[in-house]
């Protein structure tokens, strides 16, 4: 008697289904250095595929203490970023976790007005408005511990 005949490309469908769910177990995993696992994925794809810029800052080293005024050196530093990536691509700034709360503000409120001041200063460098996005991800115990991180990334197109 002959075994039933099995179509070929089941197995390449499960192996590509199992591959994908462990890419994104993994991202899931890792959730804090999916920026990271993403651009090596697109460096082992290629050297054109996921190119972006990224810069990221600790709030604190960027602002005056408790409040949402950039200090002289960021206005300089962002000012020459916006400048740098005025022609091209979306930006987003993005920020996580929260630094302790000033005398005007609380620990949220602070984070927004810091996270919109970097926005702002971009803007000011000669970035289209309309082309900045801002994201303010939830803040986990583990994040309020490191203090408000800022990302700035570039995509392009």
């Amino acid at each position: 008697m002959k075994a039933a005949a099995q179509p070929r490309w089941l197995m390449s469908f499960a192996d590509l289904t199992l591959l994908l769910l462990a890419f994104f177990v993994m991202l899931h995993a890792r959730a804090g250095e999916a920026d990271a696992i993403v651009r090596g994925v697109g460096d082992a794809l290629g050297p054109q595929a996921a190119r972006q810029d990224i810069r990221g800052y600790a709030a604190d080293g960027l602002f005056e203490p408790g409040e949402a005024v950039l200090s002289a050196p960021a206005r300089i530093e962002l000012g020459a970023l916006g400048k740098g990536w005025a022609h091209g691509g979306r930006v987003m700034v993005t920020s996580t976790g929260q630094s302790s709360p000033g005398f005007r503000f609380d620990r949220w409120e602070l984070a927004a007005a810091r996270t919109a001041a970097v926005a702002r200063q971009l803007s000011l460098g000669g970035i289209r408005a309309d082309r900045i996005d801002i994201d303010m991800e939830p803040a986990s115990a583990k994040a309020r511990a490191g203090g408000q991180q800022i990302r700035v990334r570039r995509y392009p197109g």
